[in-house]
């Protein structure tokens, strides 16, 4: 079954038929969106969401809780990390794990997300999750290269509600459409603990083509010691109008180096064993690389095609020492490729019919090795060599069979294969394949024209990782024949628009089969912690209080329990707070011969319940609050920013143990756009 040549460079000629077919297929984006920019000056309603910014294209417009952020609203928050951009999603949780670009956790609804995994990443209909990643384990998303200058539109839907996504989409999905011009530009940023960032934009309209391009330098010291981190990111687009809308084709290249400090014992933290800048391991870190090509094509208004055609070349590796036991590297190296495509038809205000497929394929090895000081010392304990095929066939769609009440529903099915060389146990080595098929349904009724109300049953799913399909020890049964784990959720909501006021309301319950969780934060080892059951509600509003102020506000509540725990009594899911609380407040005004834009923003997360020795623990509830005021005149923009944590022994990235975090950072920019 193994052959010396498995894992090889994609060819040229290979790629051909990829780019063949990207002539016919693009980025995810609904029918009825236009292929061009257009301003808006005011709030936009669709759907029970209120859409700020550049642009009223849509994605995905299901029957359940939505959040669209523009490039308007990008352009106004605080970002040091990609984690960032999700910091105003209602009800969501995104930061870093201060250990490097290992994927960044999204918590939504109650679900872990820890290394973004729980919510399905897909920029511009290429999928981020990475089936079987041997660092941060099944289904982790890095999509750490994206930076705000090359980000048009992010849309996120919370729940499994829409056919659009697949794997990983338990929690919800999250769909990001880079941008295909703007104008050029040069940016500085500096901030406390040696964050420097160089960046510049170049938009030019070559002939009929849009080009953008983006290059970025990013250099940080840290918080703790060996905490540094430095990044080079270079991003191209071109982007043509033909008949049937819009071809684009863009090429990216990332690549990181960083060294990682650690996770203290947050009980030894407390008793004063550490200082919160120490780091415990001084040659763990990792670096990681990505190169992506991506060709895309999006419709003309009315019925239209909607496709992507991709190939990715994705190697990261991570040196980490948890406890007692010795530095481990874990390594993954894969070339992917695939496309997407689906059929949009409009039945003049009736509704809308999408048919599609996907087709991914991932061909990799990764493993976890013994090291010393980043070396390995021949002590294997994972090592695989795959190739895996995920292939999907969907349709979604709408009716009014009233000027009031709209249906949506949809139907995916998925056929997963691979075939796989262990090469640690040679005996569990094999090949097979699953199917699943995830049906959901959903309604809106417009009450009032001030009120709106939603239902939705949806279903998503996770596919099998290798170490499920072939174990690494000789005595556990294969699981070729398992059938992928499944999440069913419902939710109930209303959506009130008076004026200049908006609330959402939503409830939610949502259980899972088979969940895997890491056993340990940073420990990148999981297990099957059984069937989960998450029961929550979520209340989110606006209110434009003038023209140039608004306040937003959001509280969400979930309570996330194993039902069939292996353990009596261990029925909590670790690190799921059961509150989010956070308010926020936007000011704009002239001043000065210029514009002064000013977004001051808090959030809280209670307190996360963890187990040590079977007792439960939970640790201290974490604060951030965060301000950027800028000044805008002519070609100039200066910004000045904040991030005060008023607690002590408090960390957003937290449990057993947890990753310290500074009271207060600071930091300015300065951007020239010509």
């Amino acid at each position: 079954m193994r052959r010396s040549d498995r894992f090889r460079p994609i060819s040229p000629a290979a790629l051909l038929p990829l780019v063949f077919l990207g002539g016919l297929q693009a980025r995810p984006v609904a029918a009825d969106e236009t292929p061009t920019v257009v301003a808006v000056a005011e709030p936009v309603q669709l759907d029970g969401v209120q859409v700020r910014g550049e642009s009223q294209r849509r994605t995905v417009k299901p029957a359940t809780q939505t959040t669209v952020i523009e490039a308007e609203d990008i352009r106004r928050l605080n970002v040091r990390t990609v984690a960032d951009l999700f910091q105003k999603v209602p009800g969501a949780q995104s930061h870093t794990f201060g250990q490097g670009d290992i994927g960044h956790p999204l918590r939504l609804r109650g679900f872990n997300g820890e290394h973004g995994r729980d919510v399905a990443i897909i920029i511009d209909g290429v999928p981020q999750n990475t089936p079987s990643g041997s660092s941060g384990g099944h289904g982790n998303a890095d999509y750490s290269w994206l930076t705000p200058d090359m980000i048009e539109r992010i849309e996120v839907v919370q729940g499994p509600a829409t056919a659009l996504a697949g794997d990983q989409a338990l929690s919800g999905a999250v769909f990001i459409t880079t941008r295909t011009r703007a104008k050029s530009s040069v940016n500085v940023r500096a901030g406390s603990y040696g964050d420097t960032q160089l960046s510049s934009v170049f938009g030019q309209r070559i002939g009929e083509v849009d080009v953008l391009g983006v290059a970025e330098l990013t250099r940080r010291d840290g918080y703790r010691a060996n905490s540094d981190y430095d990044r080079v990111n270079v991003f191209l687009k071109g982007s043509k109008a033909i008949s049937s809308g819009v071809l684009s084709a863009r090429a990216s290249h990332y690549s990181a180096d960083w060294s990682a400090p650690g996770y203290i014992p947050f009980a030894a933290y407390q008793a004063g064993a550490f200082s919160p800048t120490d780091s415990l391991f001084e040659t763990d870190g990792g670096r990681g690389r990505k190169t992506s090509l991506v060709i895309t094509h999006a419709p003309a208004p009315g019925n239209g095609l909607t496709a992507t055609a991709y190939y990715e070349n994705i190697r990261r590796s991570r040196f980490g020492t948890f406890g007692t036991a010795p530095q481990n590297e874990q390594d993954d190296l894969r070339n992917v490729f695939g496309s997407k495509a689906y059929y949009t038809w409009e039945f003049e205000g009736r509704g809308d019919l999408n048919v599609g497929y996907e087709y991914r394929h991932d061909n990799g090895v990764n493993g976890q090795f013994q090291a010393v000081r980043r070396a390995r010392n021949g002590v294997v304990s994972r090592d695989y060599e795959f190739d895996i095929d995920a292939i999907s066939f969907y349709t979604e769609g709408s009716v009014r069979p009233w000027q009031r009440l709209k249906l949506l529903g949809g139907l995916r099915y998925d056929i997963f294969r691979q075939d796989i060389f262990n090469r640690l146990t040679p005996t569990q080595s094999g090949d097979g394949s699953q199917t699943i098929a995830s049906p959901h349904v959903g309604l809106v009724f417009e009450a009032t024209d001030w009120l709106e109300l939603f239902a939705n049953y949806g279903t998503g799913f996770r596919s099998l990782q290798v170490t499920e399909l072939s174990p690494v020890s000789a005595t556990r049964p294969q699981g070729f024949d398992l059938t992928p784990p499944q999440v069913r959720a419902r939710d109930t909501g209303l959506r009130l628009s008076m004026g200049a006021a908006m609330v959402n309301v939503s409830v939610y319950t949502a259980t899972v089969a088979d969940e895997i969780q890491e056993t340990a934060p940073g420990s990148n080892v999981f297990a099957n912690i059984g069937n989960t059951k998450r029961q929550g509600y979520q209340v989110d509003g606006r209110l434009e209080v003038m023209p140039g102020l608004s306040l937003t506000a959001a509280y969400s509540h979930v309570h996330a329990r194993v039902i069939n725990p292996a353990i009596a009594g261990r029925d909590r899911v670790d690190s799921n707070p059961r509150s989010t609380i956070s308010a926020g407040v936007q000011h704009s005004m002239s001043a000065f011969g210029g514009s002064v834009l000013t977004d001051f923003f808090l959030q809280q997360v209670g307190a996360k319940p963890y187990y040590a020795n079977n007792v439960l623990f939970e640790t201290t509830p974490y604060q951030e609050n965060n301000l950027r005021v800028a000044y805008e005149r002519g070609h100039s923009a200066i910004a000045l920013f904040g991030v005060w944590r008023p607690r002590d022994f408090a960390s957003d990235q937290a449990g057993s143990s947890f990753n310290p975090q500074p009271n207060f950072e600071y930091g300015a920019s300065y951007r020239y756009t010509f």
